[in-house]
This record gives structure tokens, C-alpha cells and sequence, in this order.
């Protein structure tokens, strides 16, 4: 079932979400680095309640030529990798985490490069299956231990946005084109995503139950939905006319443009339940994106509110991925000096407790 006019979201206009509790002006950050296996590269996805971290890290070159790194599901309780294991291929990456240490992401299995959707419990990597076809990958997962992502179906026609719960695999319904995607689970059931018009051109969408939501987008163009929250605001990103991504908070159906930090585009990666997003956007014009915080109305350069010397070693946060429910925000830096890529946790200290 499709519905463009009946979704509600909790709140009664977009700028309810963007008021939270508690002013950032007075609050930083201390950062944790998250190593990789010996690589050159690590990146996190997700964080839970605790703060546990998962995502990517890739190993110590090998000795082929030229080396290769391999792509590693990683878990981070300090700064140090814990290895999660594969379905018994050299690749994995891990995209979610429960308060409960259930993790989902995806894996290669032995003899194929295509991703299969796997979830990791007590250590033990699990095949979730798929629809039929060659590929799958579980995206997000709630606390009751619901899973999302999406699958190819049988004769590799169609990818859909596809939920895994209590064992049983099911379909979601699409807006008309052949691909679609589930990004986000709320625990109260909203799943946010996308899902294609026409063969080039996709619209968030937020699924409740069977029914869709046409989240739309502006001037014809397309929209991506890749985080909700309880209340089932969905934050995400649209292309406007002049082709730049903006930022994009959907509160129903309405859309606001969350702003960037003075350039021409930005992404918006996630919503907790107080209403705050984070993302990544430019300073100026088409620049490189930097991980960004938006609350309060307005949006915040992670990058001012860390310790310099972080900056003085020559690491950008590039994007900000998660945040927890305690404002913890994870994502990915980059050091220009050596042009290493590491995750990151940032935890936050109000401006009483650095005295």
C-alpha cells in the first residue's frame, strides 16, 4: 500500500525537532580514535547506547603485488579493533549495533564477491539469507531486534528493501521503480529508505507497517532517507536544482532544509530522539564536507569543538555517521598529512565537568 497524504510524524511543524533539551554552545567533546587492523583505513557506522562502536577496519597489507588491504567487520569498546568474523569470506562490514551487542552488516562468503546480509550474536556470524537472489545487506537494526537492508530477488531483477525479524524474511513494498533500500529502524517501528520512481530517479520514502510514504524531494530531482527517530522524523538528503545535495529533515511530509555551514551542500546521516542530526556538509561553496552537528537551529562544525591538537596532527572529521541517545556521535576522520582514514567516537563534556 502506498500513501503520500496520511503519514504523521510525532510534532507539529519541522522546527519542533530542531529545539533540543540542552544547548550545545556549552558542551565538547573529547575524541577517540579507532584504529584499524594494521591498515590504513577504519570507519564507524553505528553506536549503541553504551557506546559501543561497529564499522570497518582493514588489516596490514599482504605481501601481494601491488598489497592488499582486506575489509574487516570491527567492533570498538576503547580504541582498539575486536575482529568479527566473516561467513567465511576475506570481507566484511558491520552498519548497526542494539543496546544488546546484536550487530548487523555484511559478509562475503567463500567463492563469491557478492555481500550477504549477516548478523553477529555472542561472537557467532550468522547468514540472515535474502529474497532469492545473488546479494543482500542488513543496514540497521532496533532494540527488539528487528533488521533492515534490502535484497535481490530471484533472477536478479529487483532489489528490495527488506526486513528481518523473529527469522522471517519480508519484502517491502516500493513507489513504482524496480530498487529500493531500508537505511534506519526506529524502535517504535518506522523504517526509513528510499525507493526508485523511474530507472535513475529515487524518493525517500518511510514505511510504517505495509504502508509507504512518498517523502517527495524538490524540482523533480531526487531524495535519499537514511535515519528516524522514534517520533518518525527522517532525516536524509535531496538533490535541488542547481544539483548540489542538501541536508533534509521530513517531519510528515514536510521538508526543511537543515542548512550547511555556509557551502552549497551537505548530507544528514542521523536523528536521535531528541531531535539531534548529524551529518557532514561544506564551509564554502562545493569544498570538501565536514562532519557536522545540527541542534539547536543551527548547525556546528565538529571540527571547532574537539581538542586542536587533534587538528594540529592533521585529522579532519569528515562525517558524522550516528548518534546515541547520550549524544555520542560516531564517523570517519581523515589525516591530511598521511591521507590515513580512522572512525571515531566523540563523547560529550559540558563546560562544569573539563573544570
Amino acid at each position: 500500500m502506498t500513501s503520500t497524504k496520511g503519514f504523521r510524524a510525532a510534532g507539529t511543524s519541522a522546527a519542533l525537532v530542531l529545539v533540543c533539551a540542552a544547548a550545545h554552545a556549552e558542551v565538547a567533546y573529547t575524541l577517540i580514535k579507532l584504529e584499524s587492523f594494521g591498515g590504513s583505513r577504519s570507519g564507524a557506522h553505528a553506536v549503541n547506547g553504551a557506546g559501543v562502536v561497529v564499522g570497518f577496519a582493514t588489516t596490514a597489507p599482504n605481501d601481494d603485488d601491488p598489497p592488499s588491504e582486506f575489509l574487516r567487520a570491527a567492533r570498538w569498546t576503547g580504541s582498539s579493533p575486536a575482529d568479527l568474523g566473516t561467513l567465511g569470506g576475506p570481507y566484511a562490514t558491520a552498519n548497526g549495533i542494539s543496546d544488546a551487542n546484536v550487530i548487523v552488516g555484511y559478509s562475503l562468503v567463500p567463492g563469491s564477491y557478492n555481500a550477504r546480509a549477516a548478523l553477529w550474536r555472542d561472537g557467532v556470524a550468522t547468514d540472515l539469507g535474502g529474497l532469492g537472489g545473488s546479494r543482500s545487506e542488513a543496514k540497521a537494526i532496533n532494540q527488539k531486534g528487528t533488521a533492515v537492508g534490502y535484497a535481490v530477488t530471484l533472477g536478479e531483477k529487483k532489489t528490495r528493501a527488506t526486513v528481518w525479524k523473529n527469522g522471517v524474511i519480508k519484502a517491502l513494498p516500493g513507489i513504482g521503480g524496480n530498487t529500493a533500500a531500508a537505511e534506519a529502524i526506529s524502535n517504535t517501528g518506522f523504517i526509513a529508505g528510499w525507493s526508485t520512481v523511474s530507472k535513475r530517479r529515487a524518493h525517500a520514502v518511510v514505511w510504517k507497517g505495509s504502508v509507504v510514504t512518498d517523502l517527495g524531494t524538490s524540482h523533480d530531482g531526487t531524495s535519499n532517507a537514511y535515519g528516524v527517530n522514534d517520533a518518525g522524523q527522517v532525516v536524509g538528503s535531496r538533490v535541488v536544482q542547481d544539483s548540489h545535495s542538501r541536508p533534509t529533515l521530513w517531519v510528515g511530509t514536510t521538508m526543511t532544509d537543515l542548512g550547511t555551514l555556509g557551502g552549497d551542500q551537505g548530507w544528514a546521516w542521523a536523528i536521535n530522539n531528541k531531535g539531534d542530526v548529524v551529518g557532514a556538509s561544506s564551509k564554502s561553496g562545493m569544498d570538501e564536507a565536514r562532519a557536522t552537528l545540527w541542534s539547536g537551529g543551527r548547525a556546528v562544525d565538529l571540527n571547532d569543538v574537539i581538542d586542536p591538537e587533534v587538528r594540529a596532527e592533521g585529522w579532519l572529521l569528515l562525517e558524522a555517521r550516528a548518534i546515541n541517545q547520550n549524544g555520542y556521535i560516531a564517523g570517519i576522520m581523515r589525516n591530511e598529512m598521511g591521507w590515513e582514514e580512522r572512525g571515531y567516537l566523540l563523547k560529550p563534556v559540558t563546560s562544569a565537568a573539563r573544570h
